[in-house]
């Protein structure tokens, strides 16, 4: 499935711009990707992206099974695609790709 790029939580609203930015990346490279949107809980973007006048937060994650719980499934694939997709996305981020997102 891959990693997936989320668009929305209870803390954070995406970027659009970055989320283009992530999507064609990962197009470009070949990694793996899907969209996520929750409904409830939130990470640390929630505040990040509220911060010094709307700085820009690319939200990754691993999708997993039974995350609450002591045993949590994922796939070794996902894994590897989200860190695939956070490396590129630092790579290439120069001064181009930054006036693109903001």
């Amino acid at each position: 499935m891959g990693t997936q790029i989320r668009h929305y939580d209870q803390s954070y609203i995406s970027n659009p711009r970055y989320i283009t930015y992530a999507r064609k990346l990962a197009d470009e490279k070949g990694i793996k990707y899907q969209f996520a949107v929750r409904r409830r809980g939130s990470t640390n973007a929630g505040k990040i992206h509220l911060a010094n006048k709307a700085t820009p937060v690319l939200v990754l994650g691993i999708p997993s099974r039974y995350i609450h719980t002591h045993y949590n499934y994922c796939a070794v694939e996902d894994i590897d695609s989200t860190v695939q997709l956070a490396v590129e996305v630092i790579k290439n981020l120069n001064d181009t790709s930054l006036n693109q997102i903001i």
